[in-house]
């Protein structure tokens, strides 16, 4: 029996995004970096396993992927005249 129910509910069920198969591996340069520290940082000061530690770096990196490039927004502002006087 046909179940029109569930074939519509597929239909407008979100597909998994494009990056859910991405690896470190997979990371840009640039990212790539921004993965390691990001890991390393939850591994050696936060204390946890290296797998979660990574598993978090990851999500996180992935997440800022779609902001823009890493430390991006960042740049110094320089100081006009009036702030220093």
């Amino acid at each position: 029996m046909f179940d029109a129910k569930a074939f519509l509910e597929g239909l407008y069920r979100p597909a998994p995004p494009a990056w859910a198969d991405l690896g470190p591996d997979d990371l840009p340069g640039d990212w790539r970096m921004e993965f390691e520290e990001r890991a390393a940082i939850k591994e050696f000061a936060g204390g946890l396993p290296r797998e979660m530690a990574e598993a978090e770096a990851l999500a996180e990196t992935v997440a800022e992927m779609q902001n823009g490039p890493p430390d991006a927004g960042q740049k110094e502002n320089p100081k006009s005249a009036a702030d220093t006087a």
